[in-house]
């Protein structure tokens, strides 16, 4: 491992012959770093409804939601895992997302999509700054929310009938 772009030269003899020989100079360069996860306020949606969360006022605590962007998670998509204690995960595929601070349940996390459910820390605020934490990555610029007190969507079979059970 090296810190620093370096050249090295390095020179290879024969075991039969002394007098011969070559030699090779190598360039080492530093990897290029990966790129950070990039979220917009557009890419904010109700996991149910799939309407904006600017159009619904905001992002609102326990809802379920889906942030759209580049560089969010995994490359092998990953759906949600239980931590030590049983409850579901908030860091899946080493994602996180965070609103101001706390961490979100993160349901599931791929490249380009999130579903996390909003802490219900936010509740009472009027804002909140939302970054998006990948493994090798940087965090996010964060992204100002506005809070909305409820956000309410309806999961569907087709867009159309609720999925819904009524036992």
């Amino acid at each position: 491992s090296f810190l620093n772009p370096a050249t090295i030269t390095v020179r290879a003899a024969s075991v039969a012959e002394t007098t011969r020989f070559a030699t090779a100079t190598i360039n080492l360069v530093l990897p290029a770093p990966p790129p950070n996860p990039v979220i917009t306020a557009d890419g904010f949606t109700n996991a149910a409804s799939f309407r904006g969360a600017s159009a619904e006022g905001g992002v609102s605590p326990g809802e379920i939601i889906t942030i759209f962007g580049t560089n969010l998670g995994p490359a092998v998509p990953q759906t949600l895992q239980l931590d030590a204690r049983g409850f579901v995960a908030n860091r899946l595929g080493g994602t996180r997302v965070l609103f101001d601070g706390v961490p979100g349940i993160v349901l599931y996390a791929s490249m380009n999509q999130i579903n996390a459910q909003v802490p219900f820390e936010i509740a009472g605020k009027s804002s909140v700054k939302v970054t998006v934490e990948s493994a090798g990555y940087d965090a996010s610029d964060p992204v100002e929310m506005r809070v909305a007190d409820t956000a309410p969507g309806m999961f569907s079979i087709d867009g159309i009938r609720a999925a819904a059970l009524n036992q």
